[in-house]
C-alpha cells in the first residue's frame, strides 16, 4: 500500500512543480529598479565660456523623475594637491541624486552617478524599502566641438554625438547586486552590421525517395546553412512538413543565459525542380551607438547550380533523387534592404523584464511551496523521520523541480529557543548545479505531531539578478498539515539484525500541497 502511495505522490511532485505556467513581469517602479536600474543621460552640451561648464538632463528608469545637472569641470586648481579627477554637479530643485562628470583634453566626458528612492507600485504599498544605486558611464561620451571667438579668446562650444547615454547602476540597498545585461541578438555591434546584405549558403543537400509501402519508406529530406557574414549569424535550414519547399530555419538565438529581445528572423523558400532559392531576413544593427538601434529586413534570391543523380525503380518498387552542389561549393546570395526601422535606444543590450524571480520574492512575498509529506514512525512508534518535498514559491518556479528534505538523526541546539531534543538539521537532497536553486542551503526543522505542524529555519541564497554576487536570505515558517495521514505497517532490522515492525505515513491526498508564508526575513 505505501509503496504505491509513494509512487503516486512523487509523480504529483512532478505534476504540481510543472504545473504552474510563468507569470509575465509587473511592470513599474520595484521591477525596473531590481533588474535594469539606472539614469538616461540627455541633451549633454559643454562650453569653455566661463568655468567650463557642462550641463545634461538625466531621468532615474525605475522612478522616470528627471532633472538637469550642471558642472563646472574647471574650476581653479587647488593651491596645494593634484586637480581633481572628477567634479560635483549641482541638481535643480531637491533631488536626491548626485551626479560627478569631467571632461578630458579629448573632449571626452565621464560622468558618475549615486541616487536614492523608493516605489510604491506594488501592493501593499513598498514605499519603506529605499534603493540606492551607483554607476559610471562605461565608456566616456564623445563631444563634438565647434571653436569660437569671445574677443581675443579662443572658447569651445560643445555637444554630446549620441542622443541619449545610459549609466546603468548597481545596486547597494535594498540588497547589493549588479543586474545582469543581456548580450544582445546576434551581431549587432559588428562594424559591418549595415553592409550591403549577402549570404553565404552552404552544405546543400536534397534526398527524396520513393518506397513501396512494405520494405521501404517514402522519404524526403534537406539540409543547407544560411550564413550573414555582416552579422557572422548561421541558420540551419530544413523542409517545412507538409508545406512543399518552404524551408525552417533557425540558428543561436536559443540557448542563451537570458532571453534576448529581439532575435534574428529567417524565412527561405527553394522549388525543389528547378532549385530556385530566395530567403527573406531580419537582424538588428547599433553598431555606431547602442543609442540609436535600427532592425534591418533584406531579402535576396539565386537560382543555385544543384545537380541531381536519379536512382530508377529497381524491380522493388523503390527509386531516389539525390541533389547537391558539385564540389559542395559555396554560393553567394546578393540582395537588397526592403525596410529599416529605428528602435528605442538601448533596446537591443536592455535586458529583459521578467516576472518576479528567487530575488524579489524573498523580498516582498517569501514563501515555501511543500509536497509529498511522510512521516516514518519508530519501533516505538515515536516519530523518527519526517520529509518533503520543498521549492520556493516564484512567479517564475512554474518549470522548477522541487527538491526533497528530510529529518536528520540527531537533534541539534539552536541559539534562541529551548534545547527540549525537537530541532533536528535537515538532510538535502541532490540537485542540478546547473539549475537555479529555489530551496534552502542549510536548514533546520521541528515537528508537533500533535498539532501536525511543522516549522522550517532555513537559509538560501538567489542569483537570478547577479549570479557572480548572490543574494543570502534566511527565514523561519511555520505551517500545519491540513491533511489526514494514512499509514502502513512494514517490517525492518535494526542494527543487531533483530526485525521490528515500524509504520510509514504520507498525506491522505497523494498530491496535497500547501504553501508557508517566511516569517523574519533577513538578507545580506
Amino acid at each position: 500500500m505505501f509503496q504505491h502511495l509513494l509512487l503516486l505522490t512523487g509523480a504529483a511532485a512532478l505534476v504540481s512543480a510543472q504545473g504552474r505556467p510563468n507569470s509575465g513581469p509587473i511592470p513599474g517602479c520595484t521591477t525596473t529598479s531590481f533588474q535594469m536600474p539606472g539614469w538616461l543621460i540627455t541633451d549633454l552640451t559643454y562650453d569653455t565660456w566661463g568655468y567650463n561648464n557642462l550641463t545634461f538632463t538625466w531621468q532615474n528608469r525605475a522612478t522616470e523623475k528627471t532633472g538637469i545637472a550642471s558642472c563646472s569641470v574647471a574650476l581653479p586648481a587647488p593651491t596645494s594637491g593634484p586637480k581633481p579627477t572628477e567634479y560635483e554637479c549641482e541638481i535643480d530643485g531637491s533631488q536626491s541624486a548626485k551626479f560627478w562628470a569631467n571632461v578630458n583634453d579629448k573632449d571626452q566626458v565621464t560622468i558618475k552617478a549615486s541616487d536614492t528612492w523608493s516605489c510604491n507600485d506594488r501592493n501593499p504599498p513598498t514605499s519603506n524599502l529605499t534603493y540606492t544605486g551607483t554607476g559610471t558611464l562605461t565608456t566616456p561620451a564623445n563631444l563634438t566641438c565647434e571653436l569660437l571667438f569671445e574677443g581675443r579668446k579662443l572658447v569651445k562650444d560643445c555637444k554630446s554625438t549620441s542622443p541619449s547615454l545610459l549609466i546603468k547602476a548597481s545596486l547597494q540597498s535594498p540588497v547589493k547586486l549588479t543586474p545582469f545585461y543581456t548580450e544582445g541578438v546576434t551581431g549587432h555591434n559588428n562594424p559591418g552590421c549595415r553592409s550591403n546584405p549577402e549570404w553565404i549558403i552552404s552544405g546543400i543537400s536534397y534526398l527524396n525517395q520513393t518506397g513501396n509501402g512494405a520494405s521501404s519508406a517514402t522519404f524526403e529530406n534537406l539540409n543547407l546553412v544560411i550564413n550573414n557574414p555582416a552579422i557572422g549569424y548561421q541558420a540551419s535550414c530544413v523542409l517545412t512538413p507538409g508545406r512543399t519547399g518552404r524551408l525552417r530555419c533557425s540558428g543561436s538565438e536559443f540557448g542563451r543565459l537570458r532571453p534576448d529581445r529581439y532575435v534574428v528572423e529567417t524565412s527561405a523558400t527553394l522549388d525543389l525542380f528547378t532549385f530556385e532559392f530566395s530567403l527573406n531576413q531580419t537582424w538588428y544593427c547599433d553598431e555606431n551607438d547602442p543609442a540609436t538601434p535600427i532592425s534591418l529586413t533584406a531579402g535576396g534570391s539565386a537560382t543555385l547550380p544543384i545537380e541531381c543523380h536519379i536512382t530508377e525503380d529497381t524491380g522493388d518498387g523503390t527509386s531516389s533523387r539525390s541533389c547537391r552542389v558539385p564540389g559542395d561549393e559555396d554560393i553567394s546570395v546578393k540582395g537588397t534592404v526592403q525596410s529599416q526601422k529605428d528602435l528605442p535606444a538601448f533596446s537591443i543590450v536592455d535586458p529583459v523584464l521578467t516576472a518576479d524571480g528567487c530575488t524579489v520574492s524573498s523580498i516582498f512575498k517569501p514563501r515555501w511551496r511543500f509536497n509529498y509529506f511522510h512521516v516514518d514512525k519508530g519501533k516505538e512508534g515515536k516519530t523518527s523521520k519526517v520529509g518533503f518535498n520543498i521549492i520556493l514559491s516564484t512567479s517564475k518556479s512554474g518549470l522548477g523541480f522541487p527538491l526533497s528534505i528530510t529529518q536528520g538523526e540527531k537533534p541539534v541546539s539552536l541559539e534562541g529557543e529551548s534545547d527540549d531534543g525537537t530541532w533536528y538539521r535537515c538532510v538535502i537532497g541532490p540537485y542540478d548545479p546547473y539549475e537555479e536553486r529555489l530551496y534552502p542551503k542549510e536548514c533546520t526543522l521541528k515537528w508537533d505531531e500533535a498539532t501536525q505542524e511543522i516549522t522550517l529555519r532555513a537559509n538560501w541564497e538567489c542569483s537570478d539578478l547577479d549570479e557572480s554576487s548572490p543574494v543570502q536570505f534566511s527565514g523561519v515558517s511555520t505551517s500545519k498539515i491540513n491533511s489526514p495521514l494514512v499509514c502502513d505497517t512494514v517490517e525492518d532490522f535494526d542494527e543487531e539484525g533483530v526485525i521490528y515492525t515500524r509504520v510509514e505515513c504520507v498525506t491522505e491526498d497523494p498530491g496535497y500541497t500547501w504553501t508557508a508564508p517566511i516569517k523574519d526575513v533577513k538578507w545580506t
